[in-house]
């Protein structure tokens, strides 16, 4: 029997060379999902912005991308925009668990999908610092930037950090996040 998989999707240039990448192997939180006995799988996007001045096209795509990769069983994990993915991605499939982290509230993204397909969707949120989560809720044509917790989550957990350090170490330690998976 093989380890259950975590599927990592990382969010706004969260693939490029200049910003974190936690998401990929070697990296602490891949190598925690190692000792806990998951097998991590990274999905690279190209983690450009979209819904800012146009559509959400660079999600849909990288969604349907993702939903050929996701097993039933699987838990994914989306940090920020990451989560938009994850919502194009649970389009008419099933998965195990969604965890999102610090994404974006937004009218225009189907998260009912995620919702449907998800045995267990986790949102987890920062505090006032993460104005990041702010700036890409009112993006989809009204203001809804005060908004952080997820309606149609099951459970929506709130962690005093900003918005990078929802996938931190310290911050998952810290609020016993690991449990989720």
């Amino acid at each position: 029997m093989s380890n259950p998989r975590v599927i990592i999707v990382p969010g706004t240039w969260g693939n490029t060379p200049d910003h974190d990448d936690w998401w990929k192997p070697g990296k602490p939180f891949w190598e925690r999902l190692v000792e806990l006995n998951y097998q991590p799988l990274s999905f690279a996007w190209s983690t450009e912005l979209d819904g800012v001045l146009g559509d959400n096209t660079t999600w849909e795509k990288a969604g349907e991308r993702l939903r050929k990769q996701i097993l039933p069983k699987d838990t994914v994990i989306g940090h920020s925009h990451g989560g938009q993915v994850i919502a194009y991605a649970c389009e008419g499939i099933l998965v195990g668990k969604v965890i999102t982290l610090a994404t974006p509230v937004r009218d225009d993204v189907p998260y009912r999908n995620i919702q449907t397909a998800s045995s267990q969707w986790t949102h987890v949120y920062g505090n006032y610092t993460d104005y990041w989560q702010l700036i890409g809720s009112v993006m989809d044509g009204g203001f809804h930037g005060w908004r952080r917790q997820m309606p149609l989550a099951d459970s929506n957990i709130k962690v005093d950090c900003n918005h990078q350090q929802t996938h931190s170490m310290e911050i998952w330690d810290k609020y016993l996040l690991w449990r989720l998976l």
